[in-house]
């Protein structure tokens, strides 16, 4: 390659074209995951089982039929635990919003503020209706810490929806963000949706990496025999390795 910038992650193969990426990016990327790996190890935002329990009961006397489902309730119990951050993958469809319902629910009552964002007006607008987490486009919020304003502090939980659509630097800022002030940050994606609008896939460098945490996944009842592929920047945010070494 001409220009020392750039990085081959993967060499052109018969059926595929080579895919590379930039030093900057992938520092970015590698600064980015390391702060998730921090995250997953400080255990500093739990919920008492018995206030999520008692939230899961009230959401589901909200639905006709036969309540949340088995998916919902293991997704529901993996983003209240303790973990500074976590994340759960869902197909369209598969009821994520209503298990941030009952997420919301437990989180209030154990005394967290919740607050919700996402790359675009609608997704957020969306969340807001869906699930009764404020939130706003991730552009407002950073243009509010920027200015001293809405800053997020321990007893906080930050969740992103459509986390897939955002660019690898954004993503790095708010996990920074969310870090340095001591919040919780709840990732929320589904690895059919669109591809990042900006630059950067976290994906590239780290989709052969073992995720770290436990990733809950909820599936309808016929996806449930289908593999599930890491989605874009989730992968990167729980990955306990790098790809450093290709750019030294």
């Amino acid at each position: 390659m001409a220009s020392r910038q750039l990085v081959e992650l993967q060499a052109e193969q018969h059926d595929e074209l080579a895919r590379c990426s930039t030093r900057e990016m992938i520092e970015t990327e590698h600064t980015m995951a390391a702060s998730a790996v921090r995250m997953a190890d400080r255990h500093s935002h739990g919920t008492r089982p018995e206030t999520v329990d008692h939230a899961l009961d009230r959401q589901d006397a909200l639905l006709n039929g036969p309540g949340l489902s088995h998916e919902q309730r293991a997704a529901v119990r993996h983003i209240t635990s303790s973990q500074q951050i976590a994340a759960v993958i869902g197909f369209a469809g598969a009821g994520k919003s209503t298990m941030l319902a009952a997420a919301r629910d437990a989180w209030e009552h154990q005394g967290f503020t919740v607050h919700g964002g996402a790359l675009v007006g609608k997704a957020a607008e969306g969340l807001t209706q869906s699930s009764g987490i404020a939130a706003r486009t991730l552009a407002s919020w950073e243009y509010g810490w920027n200015k001293g304003k809405g800053e997020l502090g321990h007893s906080d939980i930050f969740v992103i929806d459509e986390a897939g659509m955002v660019g690898s630097r954004q993503l790095a800022r708010i996990v920074s963000q969310v870090e340095k002030r001591g919040a919780k940050l709840v990732l929320v994606g589904d690895h059919e949706q669109l591809q990042e609008i900006r630059a950067g896939s976290p994906r590239s460098p780290f989709s052969s990496q073992r995720p770290r945490p436990q990733i809950a996944c909820i599936t309808t009842d016929e996806d449930r025999q289908q593999p599930l592929r890491h989605p874009t920047c989730l992968t990167a945010l729980i990955t306990q390795q790098t790809v450093l070494e290709k750019i030294r």
